[in-house]
């Protein structure tokens, strides 16, 4: 089967209806409210939406399906602007359209969609601007100019990847680019929602849709993540679990990766004095799922009911922790699932956009815009779990600092990051892809994926 077919179908169909609204300028000449004013913003904000809309599909479409072709050309995808149904598309006689050409309707969309939408979905005290009935807030959700330079952000450094951009001087200025719009990102949080309450160091509440990191959310829904996430002994199935190979990534609490001999790391214990972040990502052998008053409703046992060889138990002995609700027991007389969000855009997503551009364009510890790839990064590491237990780089972070004194390295910590930060986002498949020069070699991407055999006996716990 193909796991990209659906992607295909969803983003095609949602261009058709962007086209479709902003054909004839039907968005700006319809009328919806009474107040002319009101009715001028809401009229004005569709049509930024439209366009914003266009350029997120087609994006992701790009992300997806883009590529070096049999011919040794760089391919895009096909562009429409007029609508067009993908169920009406014929395959054998539509153009696919260059990487450049592709990229180059995404950019123009997005200038587009920048000439009508308002700054920031967010009420600032004392600002007429967004105090009418259609902007502020209540367009949370919906695009702004905020996500639209962090939507360029994301499309200038996919551009510049090694995979999609084989020139070193025009990578840089793609990087560039990505890491300028990526800072007016960050930027835009450290200065204009400081007063709402923005604190980089504060942890992310996957429940919370409103939380201060959140750029561009979806909808909130009902989470069904338990079901998936947790084993049988919780009335789970447990269909996707963590592997060996991402607890590895994750380093100690002191920064040092736990193949450094500085780093502590003792493999008779593996899961003592890891980074805080790994405790609020995933759940190992003996760890414990606690409601909000910090009772154990749960707690997991590797080597016994939660074993790989139970039956709906993780084949791995890990369990997914990220996304779930403290309060949810599934033996409770009411259970209660707690709500989750994609987050289509949020700050640590910027901040590794930015480290990344900008260590390939001027260096770790260059700035660009105030800003440098170190700072970016440091901003990430030292962030509260959610636990609220302080981040592993609060005080100091001396392997962050070694790091910082080479690009290289300093550019595979930043690799390491991404899969950290956004594992279980759906962005490790989609980096890996675009960090690898030659659409030929696989290997990075076809890599075993390794579990845990966790036994017990009377002299303890084997891992």
């Amino acid at each position: 089967s193909n796991p990209f077919s659906s992607a295909w179908e969803r983003d095609y169909t949602a261009i058709y209806y962007a086209n479709l609204f902003l054909e004839d300028d039907l968005g700006l000449n319809t009328h919806y409210l009474v107040d002319p004013e009101s009715d001028r913003a809401l009229k004005l904000a569709l049509q930024g939406d439209a366009y914003a809309m266009r350029a997120w599909y087609l994006y992701d479409l790009l992300k997806i399906f883009g590529g070096e072709g049999p011919d040794g050309k760089m391919y895009g995808v096909p562009v429409f602007t007029k609508p067009i149904k993908s169920s009406e598309i014929d395959n054998n006689k539509i153009r696919r359209a260059t990487y450049d050409e592709t990229v180059a309707q995404i950019l123009e969309d997005i200038d587009s969609a920048m000439v009508y939408l308002p700054q920031n979905n967010r009420d600032y005290p004392g600002d007429v601007i967004t105090l009418t009935p259609v902007t502020g807030s209540v367009r949370y959700r919906c695009a702004d100019q905020v996500a639209m330079n962090g939507l360029r952000a994301m499309t200038y450094l996919l551009w510049a990847s090694p995979a999609f951009c084989q020139d070193a001087s025009v990578a840089a200025e793609r990087y560039r680019k990505a890491a300028e719009y990526a800072s007016l990102v960050i930027n835009h949080k450290l200065e204009i929602e400081a007063p709402l309450g923005f604190d980089p160091k504060e942890s992310v509440k996957w429940s919370d849709v409103n939380g201060k990191d959140v750029i561009w959310p979806s909808p909130v829904v009902s989470s069904g993540v338990h079901d998936t996430f947790f084993p049988i002994g919780f009335q789970g199935t447990a269909d996707i679990n963590p592997s060996q190979n991402l607890v590895d990534c994750f380093p100690m609490a002191n920064g040092y990766p736990i193949d450094d001999v500085r780093s502590g790391y003792d493999a008779k214990n593996p899961y003592e004095g890891r980074d805080p972040r790994f405790y609020g990502t995933i759940f190992h052998d003996g760890s414990s799922h606690k409601n909000s008053s910090g009772l154990i409703t749960y707690t997991f046992d590797c080597a016994g009911a939660d074993a790989p060889s139970v039956g709906n138990t993780s084949v791995t002995s890990y369990y997914i922790r990220k996304f779930t609700y403290a309060d949810y027991n599934p033996f409770a007389a009411t259970v209660v699932k707690g709500n989750v969000f994609i987050a289509f855009e949020r700050f640590e997503q910027m901040c590794l956009i930015f480290a990344e551009a900008a260590c390939q364009c001027a260096g770790p510890e260059v700035a660009i815009n105030g800003l440098t790839a170190k700072q970016a990064l440091s901003f990430i590491r030292s962030k509260t779990t959610r636990d609220n237990v302080p981040g592993l780089g609060v005080t100091s972070d001396p392997y962050l600092d070694e790091c910082a004194a080479s690009a290289a390295k300093f550019l595979a910590l930043v690799k390491n990051e991404w899969r950290i930060t956004t594992c279980f986002e759906g962005y490790h498949y989609y980096n890996v892809r675009r960090w690898t020069a030659d659409h030929n070699d696989l290997s990075a991407i076809n890599v075993d994926v390794k579990g845990a055999l966790v036994t017990a006996d009377g002299s303890g716990r084997k891992y």
